[in-house]
């Protein structure tokens, strides 16, 4: 088993943080007390720092609690509960979760996990952003349950002529539309990208279920 010293040099991400062995391992079970247990291998960087691979300005929050049970400002809260989750730091994500900030984005997380293929469809809305090399201006988002095309210029009636659409894949036997749509949004917001007001659904014969109006908009 490899004996850690008293005190620890870490590069977190780059930034150099220093502790005790002991604050690294105040709650037995968790995974940041298992990673400094001595039973596994942690690489170091050049000068022998311990390496997490992770946001500096982040983590020192996670050591901060551990220390003094001190908590992260609000405006930074839900990224550390984020690393409290993954380092196994429970007491930290107990206190975390009384702000109400924290639990709704907690929740979003839970129920977009929940929503059978999401993580697909949004990879899709990706894929077609990047084959289209659209920097702003008007797309269409079109959801089937099958694939006519990942990338094209769209003839079916209610788009204007020569808007870019964006074809995705869902079958309608999974979740609930509505919701995909409702969490889709809410990370194509973070891209720029914005639907507009109304939606329409196509002709049958056209294999599309709903077309969405999105707005790309420049920074």
């Amino acid at each position: 088993m490899f004996q850690f010293p008293e005190i620890i040099d870490l590069n977190v991400g780059g930034r150099h943080l220093s502790t005790r062995v002991s604050t690294l391992t105040k709650y037995p079970g968790s995974k940041l007390a298992d990673m400094f247990s001595g039973k596994y291998a942690i690489p170091q960087d050049k000068d022998g720092r311990f390496f997490i691979d992770a946001d500096g300005d982040v983590f020192v929050h996670i050591l901060n609690f551990l220390r003094h049970e001190t908590l992260p400002p609000p405006d930074q809260a839900i990224d550390v509960n984020k690393y409290a989750n993954i380092f196994g730091i429970e007491q930290l994500r107990a206190k975390l979760l009384k702000w109400e900030p924290v639990l709704k984005q907690a929740l979003r997380d839970k129920w977009k996990r929940e929503i059978d293929g999401y993580d697909d469809c949004l990879n899709q809305v990706r894929e077609g952003l990047i084959a289209s090399r659209y920097q702003r201006g008007h797309l269409y988002i079109q959801f089937t349950d099958s694939f006519q095309h990942v990338f094209s210029s769209c003839k079916v009636a209610g788009i204007p002529e020569g808007h870019q659409v964006i074809n995705v894949k869902y079958s309608s036997n999974k979740t609930d539309g509505t919701t995909l749509v409702a969490f889709l949004n809410d990370d194509l917001k973070r891209m720029g990208i914005y639907l507009q007001p109304g939606d329409f659904r196509p002709k049958p014969e056209c294999g599309c279920r709903v077309v969405l109006h999105y707005m790309i908009k420049s920074e």
